[in-house]
């Protein structure tokens, strides 16, 4: 039958506490009265919170005053003020205030130490449940031993945090400030350069300023002057198809004059000039089909044909004389229309020059101005951001960007364990030291040759034989109580001395050698031992 294994180790840990109880009873009694002494003597901590709301600045135009514009921006400002509470002067300044405690010279306060301690029980975290610069809202915490103490340490932190705020908003609003003036400065300059620039260039272009502006501004070149070079074009085609037109009429009448009948194949679009010779060439169509239609009825010599004969050659008669008349007159006209495509294309030649040299300036005119509108751009940014500065520092001086909800509050009682906590652990402390020295003390397991776990940690005794060392379950219990039997072999130095193996009966052997033994090698011994006293 094999024996179980946590029999043996209860047998184990209750031959150890019947042992070395007086080693194991110290912790148990020690640890509680150290922890009573401790809680009589230490004293209480009283911790005292001041709930704050941070605001950012109301420099922008945002609809929103006063709201962080980013998550990252009040974490950042919370982030500012915690490392401005960590800073040595904030400190000394609070217990400045605050002044000594009861009892503490003034000549010497406060001391470094001081400080270091007050910056050392001074925190400041997020309200429960939330993540520290995730809320507007975050608590300035100060512990003291004194209960009134700790809301008068707090009251001096917040007041020194809000002061020292305060000028760092200041200082950095003063060195903006500096900067932003020297901007402005620069930026002035510049527009004063680039604007005498441009003003020595506009001397340069003359009467074509406007023109220049104007294609300037407008972009897509129609200026006045454009506009009037595409009316001159206009004018100067309608011009040429008149003297062409002239021309052309002029030569068909001389043929005429030579010829009286080819006026009538002259179409009427050319005569649209000479009104007169128009209807003299249609009287003259009329003449010749009247003839026509009498000569169809009646002989040559019948008294209306030759009537309409003489009708046709009066008109003839006419038509030629008036047709002496409008080659002098369309002679004239066509002079005087040549003198005006001449006079249009001159004017159009001067306001193509004009065009051309405004294009040759444009380009650099266009980057002038482009030049006098970006510094005037920047300087007017820099104005507005001098501005703004200007009201950050004031605002700085007269206005907090923390604001107070309540006053301190320290709760109903101290922080931390009370007294009876402190003794109970205390009590709790000792027992698992206890426990602990039980378990070095207690051999390994029941099957085990009396080895410890010192034993195991620091190697086996001077005394102890080498099959000693055998771990747990090793080996058979036979085997390793044969190696106790052997005389001068696994024995300790407060072993007694037991009689030969050939000296005890051999029932006796063949009991102590019975594997089903569950007794340890310790409880064996001893039961040998009073087994021979017995027999003795």
């Amino acid at each position: 039958m094999q024996a179980n294994p946590l029999l043996a180790h209860w047998k184990s840990f209750s031959a150890a506490l019947r042992t070395h109880w007086r080693i194991i009873a110290v912790p148990v009694i020690a640890f509680p009265i150290l922890a009573a002494a401790f809680a009589l003597v230490q004293q209480p901590t009283w911790k005292a919170s001041q709930a704050l709301l941070i605001r950012d600045e109301t420099s922008g135009e945002d609809a929103r005053i006063g709201r962080f514009d980013s998550i990252d921006a009040m974490k950042t400002a919370q982030e500012t003020i915690v490392e401005i509470s960590r800073n040595r002067s904030v400190g000394a300044a609070s217990l400045t205030q605050a002044g000594p405690p009861t009892g503490r010279a003034t000549t010497t306060w406060p001391t470094s130490d001081d400080v270091a301690q007050l910056l050392d029980r001074i925190s400041i975290t997020a309200p429960k449940g939330a993540e520290f610069g995730r809320t507007e809202v975050f608590y300035l915490s100060v512990k003291d031993s004194d209960r009134q103490r700790a809301v008068l340490l707090a009251t001096a932190v917040c007041d020194q945090l809000d002061e020292r705020l305060r000028a760092v908003r200041n200082e950095k609003a003063a060195e903006v400030i500096l900067e932003l003036e020297r901007t402005t400065e620069l930026a002035q300059q510049a527009l004063d350069d680039v604007t005498g620039t441009l003003e020595t260039f506009e001397r340069q272009v003359g009467s074509d300023l406007g023109e220049l502006r104007s294609l300037n501004e407008l972009g897509s070149g129609d200026s006045n002057l454009r506009i009037a070079s595409n009316e001159i074009k206009n004018e100067t085609r309608q011009a040429e198809a008149t003297l062409q037109l002239q021309q052309e009429l002029l030569r068909v009448l001389r043929e005429a004059a030579e010829d009286p009948d080819r006026i009538v194949a002259t179409p009427n679009r050319l005569l649209e000039a000479q009104p007169s010779l128009r209807k003299l060439k249609e009287g003259l169509v009329d003449a010749q089909l009247l003839t026509a239609r009498l000569l169809g009825t009646m002989s040559e010599d019948h008294p209306r044909v030759r009537s309409a004969r003489s009708a046709e050659q009066e008109v003839r008669r006419d038509l030629h004389r008036e047709l002496g008349g409008a080659v002098l007159g369309l002679a004239s006209d066509i002079e005087v229309s040549e003198r005006r495509v001449a006079a249009l294309q001159q004017k159009l030649t001067d306001v193509t020059k004009r065009l051309d040299s405004l294009a040759g300036v444009r380009a650099r005119y266009h980057n002038l101005v482009a030049q006098v509108r970006h510094k005037t751009t920047i300087l007017e940014e820099s104005a507005k951001k001098l501005a703004a500065a200007r009201a950050v520092k004031k605002g700085a001086e007269t206005s907090s960007l923390l604001t107070r909800i309540d006053r301190p509050d320290t709760g109903d009682g101290p922080t931390g364990p009370g007294r009876f906590l402190i003794v109970l652990a205390g009590l709790a402390g000792g027992l698992a030291a206890s426990g602990g020295l039980t378990f070095l003390l207690a051999p390994v397991n029941g099957q085990d040759t009396g080895r410890r776990w010192t034993d195991q940690l620091w190697g086996r005794r001077k005394n102890d034989s080498t099959q000693s060392t055998a771990g747990c379950g090793s080996a058979p219990q036979a085997n390793s109580r044969q190696a106790e039997d052997r005389p001068g072999r696994g024995r300790r130095a407060d072993d007694r001395p037991t009689e030969p193996p050939a000296a005890q009966p051999p029932a006796r052997q063949s009991s102590s050698a019975d594997p089903n033994d569950e007794r340890s090698p310790d409880d064996r011994r001893t039961g040998d031992r009073r087994q021979g006293k017995r027999r003795q």
